[in-house]
C-alpha cells in the first residue's frame, strides 16, 4: 500500500507509483494474466487490477468489509476516483466479506481473512482450469507494521506450495526529477490527432498515466 503522509520509514512512498505501474504491468505481459484475484487498496492493489482490466482482462475483487469503511481506512482521498472506477468496471467483480465495520482491534483479522479469500478463489479457478496459480506481489521482503498484510500473505501462499512472483520495491529505481515531471501534449490541427494518439500510447506505457496531460483544443 502507498505510504501515508509522514511514514517514518519509507516502504512504498508515491513517487515510486510509476515504476512499480510498470513492473506490474511487465510481469502480467510475461506471465499472460487474464484474469486476477485482488483486494483493492491504494498503491499495488488498484495498479494491479486497472493494469488487468487494461489487458483486456477480468478481475475479482475482495473487500473485507462495506468499500465505504474500505475507502476510509486503506484508499484515502488521492486514490478515490481510481478506487470507484475500478469498482464500478463491468469487468470487476466485487465482493464484501462482511456488511460489518470491525473495531481497530479486529481489523488485522479482518484483513487476514480478506488476504486468505483471495488465495482461495484464485486456487479454486486455477484448479478448475489445470492451470497453477501465482502470487504477483509488490513487497521488500520486509515484515509488515501488523498483521493482515503482504508479509503474511506471502507467507501463506508459500505455506500452500504455489508459485511467488516478488516485484522488489526496495530495487525499483525512481525516474530522474526532470522524467518524472509532468508530461504536456499540446496540439490544435486536426490533421496531427493520429499522431498525438500514437506518441500519447507509447508515453503511457513508460510513463504514469496521472504524469500526462493531453490539451484537446
Amino acid at each position: 500500500m502507498v505510504d501515508a503522509p509522514g511514514r517514518s520509514s519509507p516502504r512504498f512512498p508515491p513517487e515510486k507509483v510509476g515504476v512499480v505501474r510498470r513492473a506490474i504491468r511487465e510481469r502480467l505481459k510475461a506471465l499472460q494474466v487474464g484474469y486476477g484475484f485482488s483486494s483493492a487498496a491504494r498503491g499495488s492493489d488498484l495498479i494491479f487490477v486497472e493494469e488487468l482490466l487494461n489487458r483486456g482482462g477480468h478481475a475479482s475483487v475482495f473487500l473485507p468489509f462495506p468499500k465505504e469503511d474500505f475507502a476510509r481506512t486503506s484508499v484515502g482521498d488521492d486514490w478515490k476516483d481510481r478506487y470507484k472506477k475500478v469498482l464500478a468496471d463491468g469487468k470487476v467483480e466485487v465482493t464484501e466479506l462482511s456488511a460489518e465495520f470491525p473495531p481497530g482491534e479486529k481489523q488485522p483479522d479482518a484483513y487476514l481473512a480478506c488476504s486468505a479469500e483471495v488465495h482461495r478463489a484464485a486456487i479454486a479457478l486455477a484448479k478448475l482450469l489445470d492451470e497453477e496459480p501465482v502470487l504477483v506481489t509488490v513487497w521488500n521482503g520486509n515484515p509488515g507494521d501488523e498483521r493482515g498484510g503482504t508479509a503474511d500473505a506471502v507467507r501463506a501462499w508459500e505455506q500452500e506450495g504455489y508459485k511467488v512472483e516478488m516485484i522488489d520495491i526496495s530495487k525499483l529505481k525512481v525516474q530522474s526529477e526532470a522524467a518524472a515531471s509532468r508530461i504536456f501534449i499540446s496540439y490544435r490541427r486536426d490533421d496531427s490527432s493520429g499522431h498525438t494518439g500514437r506518441l500519447l500510447d507509447w508515453l503511457t506505457e513508460r510513463f504514469e498515466q496521472d504524469l500526462i496531460f493531453r490539451d484537446l483544443e
